[in-house]
């Protein structure tokens, strides 16, 4: 079984993580968006990524952030949906929004 290329990838890019739009936070962040699943799937993707806080989160932040709350990603061209499955490391809720063409 062969390995697929990922549909997207962005590496240590910059972004702002937002709670509900009142907590904001400067992250970096890697993402990989796999293509749809082996078993075919049409819609089922594999998202994921990496993210590191440019400031050290209080105890209390950390908690409330990782309580299973729906978080949005900004950066590199992109705007996700988010969970946090622990301090450095994220699954995406739903389709990725591209800034990108947005813009144009």
């Amino acid at each position: 079984m062969g390995q697929s290329q990922p549909v997207r990838e962005l590496v240590n890019e910059a972004g702002i993580l937002s709670l509900s739009g009142l907590l904001n936070f400067d992250v970096c962040f890697d993402l990989l968006e796999l293509p749809d699943s082996i078993d075919g799937v049409e819609g089922k993707r594999f998202t994921y990524g990496r993210l590191t806080f440019r400031q050290q989160l209080e105890p209390s932040l950390k908690a409330v952030l990782l309580a299973g709350s729906r978080l949005t990603l900004k950066g590199g061209g992109i705007e996700a949906s988010i969970f946090l499955h622990g301090c450095n490391s994220f699954g995406v809720i739903g389709p990725i929004k591209d800034l990108t063409e947005e813009a144009a």
